[in-house]
């Protein structure tokens, strides 16, 4: 028992003279706090030792870490950044990320659906109607296209066609208040007004003449 103390002690004061001090050192986003009481053994009879570090990355979070890994390259974040590539990889153009989705992305999204799609509520004064409301081919599947045409709308105002009778399009586009849009709504038309129902008795008593006395 003591000659295994012995050897554990005589292998320690090894790491510790040819141990390299992280400390403080930058890996990635890894930033270096200190080294790890914890140890773990590798290799033939598990001689060999890993020295950790506790580490904290860019964003916050704490791990702890192999050395070798760090000097390595194989750890350069706690996985932080591995997820903001992949996020990158699967984001067009950044207009419509979850819970981030921008105005410009909206009205392009909206002003397809009132002239597109059959069953959206307003389709019938857009793309249903005669003669009917129109996307043009720039705008019709490229957001990036519509976006660099018209950029990000100024606060309180909304897509708006000067021209009400012609689609959207690069040269009839707008961003206008409510008041504008509704001043440059198509007239609508006309209800007919239907007469009440009135029974054969009670005409017959509205037409009757009461006799001269």
């Amino acid at each position: 028992m003591r000659r295994r103390l012995s050897t554990l002690i005589a292998v320690l004061e090894v790491i510790v003279r040819n141990l390299i001090d992280l400390t403080g050192q930058q890996f990635g986003r890894w930033r270096v706090l200190a080294i790890h009481p914890e140890r773990r053994r590798y290799g033939k009879n598990s001689k060999s030792i890993f020295v950790l570090w506790r580490c904290r990355c860019d964003c916050g979070v704490e791990g702890i870490v192999f050395g070798c890994n760090l000097r390595r390259g194989l750890s350069k974040s706690c996985g932080c950044a591995a997820h903001e590539a992949t996020r990158r990889r699967n984001t067009k153009h950044g207009h419509a990320v979850r819970g981030q989705v921008t105005r410009a992305y909206v009205a392009w999204q909206h002003l397809r659906q009132r002239c597109l799609n059959p069953n959206n509520q307003d389709y019938a004064n857009y793309g249903g109607r005669e003669p009917p409301i129109t996307v043009c081919d720039e705008w019709r599947d490229d957001f990036l296209a519509f976006h660099a045409d018209v950029l990000d709308p100024p606060d309180g105002l909304s897509l708006d066609r000067p021209d009400n009778d012609r689609g959207y399009a690069p040269d009839n586009w707008r961003w206008a208040d409510a008041v504008t849009q509704r001043r440059n709504q198509r007239p609508r038309p006309k209800r007919k007004t239907q007469r009440p129902h009135v029974s054969a008795h009670h005409r017959a008593a509205d037409d009757f003449i009461p006799p001269p006395f």
